[in-house]
C-alpha cells in the first residue's frame, strides 16, 4: 500500500484543522518566511530572492488581518489592529529594504 505524499498528509491536516490550529499554522508559515528572508539578507543574497520570502510572509499576514477583520469581539478587532501594524512594518521594510523592520515584525 503507498504511502501518502507529504502534500497529501499536509491537505490532510489543513482540512481536518480547527480555526485556531490554522491560525497558528499560519502564524509558523510566516515566521518560517520571514526567518528564512532574514537568513537569505544577512548572506549577501539578492533583494529580489529576500522579497520573494517577504512577499509569502506578506501574503500570510495579509490572510490573518483579513481573518481577524471578520470578528466581532473586542479582541478580534485588537489582533486585526496588530496584524494590520504587522503588515505596514512589512511594507515598509521591503520598501526601505530595511532589517530592523523584519526583526520587529518577527
Amino acid at each position: 500500500m503507498p504511502r501518502p505524499s507529504q502534500s497529501q498528509y499536509l491537505d490532510s491536516k489543513v482540512l481536518t484543522a480547527s480555526q485556531t490550529q490554522l491560525q497558528v499554522m499560519l502564524l509558523d508559515g510566516a515566521m518560517r518566511f520571514g526567518n528564512q528572508a532574514k537568513k537569505m539578507w544577512a548572506s549577501g543574497s539578492e533583494f529580489k530572492d529576500v522579497d520573494l520570502s517577504l512577499t509569502r510572509m506578506v501574503d500570510i499576514v495579509d490572510a490573518l488581518t483579513h481573518g481577524a477583520a471578520e470578528g466581532t469581539t473586542e479582541f478580534s478587532k485588537q489582533l486585526e489592529e496588530q496584524y494590520a501594524f504587522v503588515y505596514r512594518e512589512l511594507a515598509a521594510c521591503r520598501i526601505n529594504r530595511d532589517l530592523e523592520k523584519l526583526d520587529s515584525c518577527l
